[in-house]
């Protein structure tokens, strides 16, 4: 017995399985930007809880007030850098996002620098205040934070900028750890306070920053039980590097080799439509 298949229903069927699989890549995409956003607020959340049962009342208003401060500094911070760089940086800088990046990192630190002395400031006038002394060592813990909290949300914008919420949701993850592993830590030790609460967010935030960045430049990485001649020579090398330009002389080898690549490749191109 012979089955027939409708060509209607077959196109219709193969038209579904090409959208599902033009779909598929930004659906793992948005899968991995909610992620990261899952994990980054529910570990503040998670934080807020953890600080709200283990300090005194005083505590705990303290590092409210000085987070509160932090909030509208970082209004800031996204009105000046994060939404302008959102929207620019695609725009004009599509091809040259690495080095547009490179150079909003400097003007990043440069604002957070302006926004850690203001900060300071107001924490010593308001610490003079009987009232308000207690609130001098949060105040001096969100100074801590504040440019590496924000340098965590910079990285994380710039690693959306490059389409790659997989690593937003790995630098997530090891935010979250990080973080995770310092408040337990001064938990046990008996030295949680407002202070170490934002000592926690910074830990966490360079590791997570610093992973969604990466590294430019050269690594010498030592055995945990290096000795001090170890770790002598270590910097060392790591100094030779640095004199020598090794990345520098790297990174010009490699563009050679790209060029050299696509001079043959076109020129394999040109003979073929030659011969054609």
């Amino acid at each position: 017995m012979e089955t027939t298949t409708d060509p209607k229903k077959t196109f219709l069927n193969f038209r579904l399985a090409e959208r599902l699989g033009r779909s598929l890549p930004m659906i793992r995409k948005g899968s991995l930007a909610l992620i990261a956003q899952v994990l980054v607020s529910g570990m503040n959340f998670l934080l807020g809880l953890l600080l709200a049962r283990w300090l005194v009342p005083a505590q705990y208003g303290a590092y409210t007030l000085a987070f509160s401060v932090f909030l509208v500094v970082a209004s800031v911070h996204n009105a000046l850098l994060l939404e302008p760089m959102g929207v620019l940086g695609p725009a004009l800088f599509g091809q040259t996002l690495k080095s547009y990046v490179g150079k909003l990192i400097r003007i990043h630190f440069a604002l957070a620098a302006g926004f850690v002395v203001v900060m300071a400031v107001g924490g010593l006038l308001i610490s003079r205040t009987p009232h308000f002394a207690a609130l001098s060592g949060a105040i001096a813990g969100a100074c801590l934070a504040t440019p590496w909290v924000l340098f965590l949300w910079f990285a994380r914008q710039a690693a959306y900028l490059e389409m790659r919420p997989d690593i937003a949701a790995k630098g997530a993850i090891t935010y979250a750890v990080a973080i995770a592993l310092t408040i337990f830590a001064l938990h046990a030790a008996g030295w949680l306070t407002p202070f170490g609460a934002f000592l926690a967010l910074a830990a966490g935030s360079i590791v997570g920053g610093c992973f969604l960045l990466g590294v430019d430049g050269a690594c010498v990485i030592g055995h945990g039980r290096s000795n001090r001649l170890a770790v002598f020579h270590a910097l060392g090398q790591a100094a030779r590097c640095v004199e020598k330009k090794v990345m520098f002389a790297m990174r010009e080898r490699f563009k050679a080799l790209h060029a050299a690549e696509a001079g043959v490749s076109s020129t394999a191109s040109t003979s073929d439509v030659a011969s054609a």
